[in-house]
Parts: C-alpha cells; structure tokens; sequence
C-alpha cells in the first residue's frame, strides 16, 4: 500500500485545509472495496445515438463493481430485417439496432489510433485501419462483467444494408458503484482511455 499528498489512483492520505490534518481515501487497489456490497446505480431508456453522432457517456459517481449492459431494442426496428445474398440466394438474420459498448470515445466508434502494435507501425498512421475498441449487442441482448471503470459509451452501430441510414437504439445500465471516488480514474488515467484495448 503505497501513500500519496492527494487523490489519485491509489490508497492514500489526502491533506485537508491549512490545519493540516489528513483523512484516509481509498483507491483503485484496494481490495475490500471490491468485495463489500455495491451501492446500486440504475438508468433505463437511455436514447442511445445513431452510428455516425457522437456516443453518449455514462457517467458512474464512483468506481464500479460491475457493470451491466442491455440493448432495449425490440420488435420489427430490432430484429426483423432479412438480408439477401446473392452469391447463395439464402437469407441471414440481420439487427438494424446493434448498439456499441466501449471506454472511451475514439475506441467507441472505431477511430482510435492506438492499434497495441508500437509506435511507428503503419497501421497506427492509418485511419481507416483504426482498431474497434467496442463490442456488440444485438436487440434483447445483455451483458455483464466485472469493470473498474467510471465511465461507458454507448453508441449505434452501422445500418446491415449498405447506402441505409443509420438507426440508434435504446439500452439500460445497471452498475455496483463502490466506495472509491471517481478521481481515482481521471487525469491522465481518465477511464482508462488512452490504453490499447480501450482507445
């Protein structure tokens, strides 16, 4: 356990006023904030933008425990488009609704430059080659997992015909919000961004 002057990524004593007492904030390492029950956050029929706009961020007041996504979409917007290929004449199951799940902004809709294969490498000057730092959910789907983040963004994916505009969807976030204060992930550590795998 290390110690530090100010709030930051790990445990530490943070100085308070002129008086120069001290007070003990927990930090992104400590292991019984992970383990103890998780204050509840709940936000349901978020409007999530369509492919193309911005993603929207969601916002945690502290770090989380947990995270849990769902793509609210459903009916004949969702799920009922059939795509026919030519080449085999058969039809495949197509979602007009799929909706982006990632950290950061850039690695959200697939612009980020940071491709975890070292400076200077071609692909890391190569825009259209950028990494896809997201997954994919399908209208009804939902998925959770243990994330220490502060932060998700949401956004629609590509329309599955081509030349068709793009659709946005509808999704909840559930999340276990910890007792450790969202300033352990911000500044340079901001939500993890800037990191291969999140953008």
């Amino acid at each position: 356990m290390s110690f530090s002057t100010g709030p930051g990524p790990r445990d530490g004593l943070v100085s308070s006023g002129a008086l120069g007492y001290h007070h003990y904030r927990v930090g992104l390492g400590h292991v019984g904030s992970y383990q103890a029950s998780a204050m509840p956050f709940m936000s349901s029929s978020i409007v999530v933008p369509a492919y193309g706009d911005d993603p929207i961020e969601i916002v945690f007041p502290g770090i989380t425990k947990f995270v849990t996504v769902t793509n609210m979409a459903t009916g004949t917007n969702g799920v009922g488009i059939g795509l026919t290929h030519s080449a085999s004449g058969e039809t495949e199951r197509a979602d007009s609704r799929k909706l982006r799940i990632g950290f950061s902004s850039h690695g959200t809709q697939g612009i980020s430059r940071l491709s975890g294969l070292g400076v200077g490498h071609p692909v890391n000057n190569a825009p259209s080659s950028a990494p896809n730092y997201y997954f994919i959910l399908h209208p009804g789907e939902s998925y959770t997992a243990e994330w220490r983040v502060s932060s998700v963004f949401l956004n629609g994916d590509r329309h599955p015909i081509p030349n068709t505009d793009a659709l946005g969807t509808t999704a909840s976030v559930v999340a276990g919000i910890t007792q450790i204060h969202a300033s352990a992930l911000t500044g340079r550590l901001k939500n993890w961004s800037g990191s291969v795998g999140v953008g």
